[in-house]
């Protein structure tokens, strides 16, 4: 779904009808005109639209597909074109641009659908290699980049096939994992036994994709082992050879539920799986360090439950794995629905009890979902007196878990719920509907799927993270440079590393991911001279190594919004460090900065949220990258490439306001002489007199002098008040024939009353000889301000630069 474009963009939305709605529940409300769905699958785009996937297996006997905006309501169904499945759930992947893949198991083949941006299904394709059986239904994965895998046991093999990004044939099916001892194939065959149940499966940022699976036995499932494999190199990458993750002492309590796996953008991986003890129930989990060649921890934490289904995994965009699981009642201690939660860097918390639950009815296979700011959502259902209760429960961040939610008490028995949620805590439940006790395989009397929302109201604060992207030049290899080691080639200065520091209202999200920040905002308003929303931040950043020299700060940045909502700006305050040669020379300086233009933000390539319900205006992930402006200031060799991603909350209505020093918004300058080359007359003060302001000019021809300096305009300051301050950027950057060249402006900061000062260029000895004989095109910014009095004028000069500077003048050469 597309940012909406145009002025209504930012006239904020408001509910149907004119009243917005407040945020929390929505439902429960049927999807139209969907029958005999045990299974539903449920995932969410960047702009929070819905799709639900189901089987429908009366009738028809095919796979249907809905989708729903956010705040809005279910399309009516569609029939992916072909399909017909004898597997219960299908699996779902949505990307950020809402395309999305689909595979199933029919009978004796695998088969996979998609879905491009546009809404349309694609004919079904058959995946797996003809005269194939599959022995369990696949598992799907969907990259960062768009690459879908997925993964399917056949007997005593794991196969995996694989759909690039932008191609529409799946790569030729191949195993990653077969029993060693051929040619039997059998329960106890060497200790590792068949793979009957769906593997699990995810990917980190960089593509690499991981495959967990169990083997044992189909008749006791009993389990042999859990094992997994990681291709590397993308989508024509090559796998690893089967690595043990855990030798579960016990069984599992059915042959029905396979193990459940997140992996993060670094590769951290978290898998968790049911099995039957001595004492009851329980469940295992391992966890796995960042990187796709670690080896999983020996210690698997041990989860007390009744072991009907697989503990849940979730994971949030800082780093924290979450798994939620349901304990049986214990003696005098009720049944309950537990939490617990393992940091990037592997603590686990002590459990906390998510709800308590009545003595005649547990909990069956909790789901969850996990926000950005810390809180969790958890959905499942329980056996009731006419059909099963479908009930959650939301725990904001830093807050208690809120009452028990009911959102249904008419699902068939064991029902698995399906749950999906956003950064921002919004979330959707999906549940099939009409079945009364009796035979939980038995699915002839579900005839609808029913449906309820979360809406979350996000906090106003900017965050800026830079985990998303590890490649090379971005915002988190410059972080990961900060903070290592390196030895101090200034003189008195020890070696050591870097560090990220925040203050004044700027806050980690995480204490342990370093490579994201939060700034509280301080307003919001609509600049009605520009159409732009102005968000203003509240907090100190600080990038510093002294052993490098490098102390860089944003001071309560501020974010504009462009008027059609697709692109946004963030601008600082500030302060650099001087550079490596002067810190070398124990001229260790600090230089400010006012309005550094820092980042160019794509608010078309993230998600958005309109507001219309939570009462906030919001944009996901929206990626940045730094200006070149920046880096030149900053000293950052950063510039042009991935820079982070920006989240933000504004209120879904802002007041209009003007600036609160309106520019004197010169005409632009033409070439030298022509009659734009004047200044507007300065606009009338308040009532009672007339401020005087300064006034600018730029200079009608210039050239370079032998020292590569140039005059290109002047700043007269008035009589009869105060000293004017001058800004200009310290560098710009030119364009000639294909090449970029550096020019430095020098400018006094202050100009005394009733004194007239220049502003010059200087070029470089180098782009001097490079550009000998042609003719730049400076064009920048330049601002002057006296009391409250501020004239900003945009400065255009052509520079000749000369060929020689021989038999030049005595004036030319000062």
């Amino acid at each position: 779904m597309a940012v909406a474009a145009g002025a209504a963009a930012l006239a904020m939305a408001a509910a149907p009808g004119g009243a917005a709605a407040a945020p929390g529940w929505t439902g429960p409300a049927p999807l139209p005109a969907s029958e005999a769905a045990p299974y539903p699958s449920v995932a969410l785009d960047a702009d929070g639209t819905a799709t639900a996937l189901w089987l429908q297996n009366r009738g028809e006997q095919s796979l249907k597909a809905a989708t729903k905006p956010a705040g809005g309501s279910w399309s009516q169904p569609v029939t992916l074109p072909g399909s017909y499945a004898t597997s219960l759930r299908a699996q779902l992947a949505v990307a950020p641009d809402g395309s999305a893949t689909a595979v199933w198991r029919n009978d004796d083949r695998i088969q996979a659908a998609t879905r491009g941006a546009d809404g349309t299904w694609s004919a079904v394709e058959t995946i797996s290699a003809a005269g194939e059986s599959p022995s369990s239904a696949p598992a799907l994965t969907l990259d960062a980049d768009g690459t879908a895998t997925a993964a399917w046991g056949q007997g005593c093999a794991v196969i995996v096939s694989t759909l690039p990004a932008r191609s529409d044939t799946w790569a030729n099916p191949r195993a990653i994992f077969t029993v060693p001892t051929e040619p039997a194939c059998g329960a106890s065959t060497a200790g590792f036994g068949t793979v009957s149940r769906p593997p699990a499966i995810g990917s980190d940022r960089a593509g690499n994709v991981t495959v967990v699976w169990r083997t044992g036995s189909t008749l006791s499932s009993s389990v042999k082992a859990i094992r997994s494999s990681v291709r590397t190199g993308g989508a024509r990458g090559s796998w690893s050879a089967p690595k043990l993750v855990a030798e579960p002492p016990a069984r599992v309590p059915t042959n029905q539920y396979e193990p459940e796996l997140v992996v993060d953008v670094d590769g951290r991986a978290v898998v968790a799986w049911p099995v039957d003890t001595a004492g009851g129930g329980g469940g295992g989990v391992a966890t796995r360090p960042a990187g796709t060649d670690e080896p999983w921890d020996a210690a698997i934490e041990p989860l007390p439950s009744s072991a009907t289904a697989t503990p849940a995994v979730a994971l949030d965009g800082h780093g924290r794995a979450s798994v939620v699981w349901d304990v049986a009642q214990d003696g005098a201690a009720p049944p309950a629905v537990k939490l617990a939660t393992v940091s990037a860097s592997g603590a686990w918390s002590a459990p906390e009890t998510v709800a308590t639950l009545p003595a005649d009815a547990p909990a069956f296979a909790p789901r969850l979902t996990l926000d950005d700011d810390g809180g969790a959502l958890v959905a499942w259902s329980r056996a009731g007196s006419a059909g099963a209760a479908v009930e959650a429960a939301r725990r904001p961040a830093g807050g208690a878990w809120s009452a028990v939610r009911p959102l249904a008490a008419d699902a068939p028995p064991r029902t698995i719920v399906g749950l999906a949620g956003d950064p921002l805590g919004d979330a959707t439940v999906v549940w099939p509907v009409g079945a009364e006790a009796g035979d939980p395989s038995d699915t002839s009397s579900i005839d609808a799927l029913a449906s309820a929302h979360h809406v979350a109201e996000p906090a106003l604060r900017t965050e800026w993270s830079g985990r998303a992207d590890p490649s090379a030049g971005s915002l988190r290899s410059w972080v990961r440079y900060l903070y290592t080691f390196w030895p101090s080639p200034i003189p008195g200065v020890p070696d050591g590393a870097g560090f990220v520091e925040l203050s004044d209202g700027a806050s980690w999200p995480d204490p342990e991911d370093r490579f994201s920040w939060r700034w509280g905002q301080s307003d919001a308003w609509r600049d009605v001279t520009t159409g732009e929303l102005v968000v203003e931040q509240q907090g100190t950043l600080r990038w510093a190594m002294p052993s490098h020299g490098i102390d860089i700060r944003f001071v309560n940045p501020t974010l504009r919004v462009a008027a059609d909502g697709r692109i946004a700006r963030l601008i600082s305050d500030g302060s650099t460090s001087g550079s490596m040669e002067d810190a070398m020379a124990g001229r260790v300086t600090s230089r400010p900065f006012d309005d550094l233009h820092v980042l160019d933000v794509d608010l078309a390539r993230g998600g958005h949220r309109d507001g219309a319900v939570s009462g906030r205006r919001s944009w996901i992930g929206a990626p940045a990258t730094m200006t070149s402006i920046a880096g030149q200031t900053l000293g950052v060799t950063y510039a042009g490439g991935p820079f982070g991603r920006l989240t933000f909350s504004v209120p879904a209505t802002v007041p209009d306001r003007e600036p609160p020093r309106p520019p004197v918004d010169n005409p632009p300058v033409g070439e030298p002489g022509s009659p734009t080359d004047q200044p507007r007359p300065p606009a009338p003060g308040p009532p009672g007199g007339t401020v005087k302001r300064p006034v600018l000019r730029a200079v009608r021809a210039a050239r370079l002098n032998r020292s590569g300096v140039a005059t290109v305009a002047t700043v007269a300051c008035p009589r009869g008040g105060g000293a004017c301050r001058v800004r200009v950027p310290r560098t710009i950057r030119v364009r000639v024939a294909g090449r970029r060249y550096g020019v430095r402006l020098l400018a006094p900061k202050t100009v005394r009353a009733g004194r007239r000062a220049a502003v010059r260029v200087r070029l470089s000895r180098a782009a001097r000889t490079r550009l000998a004989g042609r003719r730049l095109a400076i064009r920048f910014t330049l601002r002057a301000s006296v009391r409250s009095a501020t004239v900003r004028r945009t400065i255009r000069v052509r520079v000749k630069v000369p060929r020689t500077t021989a038999g030049r003048s005595a004036r030319d050469r000062r």
